[in-house]
């Protein structure tokens, strides 16, 4: 038999291979959810890449349950509703997966901080009803969140924006460092989209999925596509990251371990995006009519890296110690990830000095630190109880807005 006829027949064997365990598999998971068992819940979390970039959480079924109406996938409306008139405070929030109206893996139904926000102002605010138009979306960085706004200030005649940002800015970090993005290349020129509005030019959003690098020859085969074999290995993967435990931890921050430890330079250019970022973002709500507020959000990480460093002392002491009543293992976690500790830590010290000098950007980045309370679900996301004090300050701020 010639060898082409050799590898045609074994080539048709082995997709008709593959397409049995497909379609087997299928199957499978079919009955597994019809009765119930195990695998997707109908209320899973699920990603969806949004109008503006970046990935979003929503709900396949039981949308209702959050409250949130979903006008476009970008944002989403909830109402809080005091029966003396029609007259309503229009808020804006903005952020990350903090934020993000079906980020029900984090905080729990009716936890995250928008909702709690709109709950505390319309106890504060008995004669007037409390609009949160949501536009948070997991993974937002403060230039994905400069779009949105873009979009919102446009569409909504809001009284204020809020963001909590911060954290998703250490994706500039990773994909500098990683060469995906160039400071002066394809991330998103927030001063460049605001001299096009005032000159009143066209403008052109590309739905920029995350920052791709390809190389030499790159192709999506059925990109909407997500196969039963690769659903069974990553059940299976994620099966076995549940039931993974972390040890004690006796890391040290070591500098041969940490990729940018001497990159000064990069934290700083990361500062400087988010100040600009910032500075564009209250501009372009001044313009509209609506007052932009920034807070720095809180996150697990370390006040002095460099300290922690000569002291040569374990990071889950200093987690310990900083942290003493969150989840263990979430610590143990952290402490293992020396890397993105490093990372996450010296962006903060940069960001907070570019917070200080913006008066219209609160840190609130410790309002968590040594609390009595768990207070995240991990290490950087909060669970209902951080949310709330989050909530509440942020609360307190737009308050004494509103009396003046």
């Amino acid at each position: 038999m010639k060898l082409y006829k050799i590898i045609l027949i074994n080539s048709l064997v082995l997709g008709v291979f593959v397409l049995a365990i497909e379609i087997s598999l299928g199957i499978v998971i079919g009955i597994r959810r019809l009765a119930g068992i195990g695998g997707e819940n109908p209320y899973k979390l699920q990603f969806q890449i949004s109008g503006t970039t970046g990935h979003k959480h929503y709900l396949i079924n039981k949308e209702w349950e959050t409250g949130y109406d979903r006008q476009e996938e970008d944002y989403a409306i909830k109402n809080f509703k005091n029966n003396s008139n029609n007259k309503s405070i229009k808020i804006i929030t903005l952020g990350g997966s903090s934020t993000d109206p079906y980020g029900l893996k984090y905080a729990a139904k009716g936890g995250t901080w928008p909702e709690l926000l709109g709950e505390s102002l319309k106890a504060k605010n008995q004669e007037s009803n409390i609009d949160i138009i949501n536009y948070g979306q997991g993974g937002f960085t403060s230039s994905q969140e400069f779009l949105s706004l873009l979009k919102a200030s446009s569409t909504f005649p809001a009284n204020y924006a809020v963001s909590l940002t911060g954290i998703n800015e250490v994706y500039f970090v990773r994909n500098l460092t990683n060469g995906y993005i160039s400071d002066t290349g394809s991330i998103y020129k927030s001063e460049l989209t605001l001299k096009a509005i005032k000159k009143k030019q066209p403008i052109i959003i590309f739905n920029n999925q995350r920052f791709r690098k390809c190389e030499w020859f790159c192709i999506d085969l059925l990109p909407k596509y997500n196969s039963n074999i690769k659903r069974f290995l990553d059940f299976i993967n994620t099966k076995k990251l549940s039931k993974q435990k972390y040890t004690i931890g006796n890391e040290n921050l070591k500098k041969d371990n940490i990729k940018n430890w001497e990159n000064e330079k990069l934290f700083k250019s990361v500062g400087d995006i988010f100040k600009r970022n910032l500075i564009n973002s209250y501009l372009i709500a001044k313009e509209n009519g609506i007052e932009y507020i920034a807070f720095l959000q809180p996150t697990m990480r370390i006040n002095d890296i460099n300290e922690v460093y000569n002291s040569d002392a374990k990071i889950i002491d200093y987690l310990n110690e900083k942290y003493p009543n969150e989840a263990t293992n979430t610590k143990r976690r952290l402490s293992h990830e020396v890397s993105y500790l490093y990372d996450i830590s010296k962006l903060y010290f940069e960001l907070k000095k570019r917070c200080e000098k913006l008066d219209f950007c609160y840190d609130i980045s410790e309002i968590l630190d040594n609390n009595e309370n768990q207070l995240y679900s991990d290490r950087r996301h909060n669970n209902e109880k951080g949310n709330k004090i989050i909530a509440q300050k942020i609360s307190t701020i737009i308050q004494s807005k509103i009396k003046k």
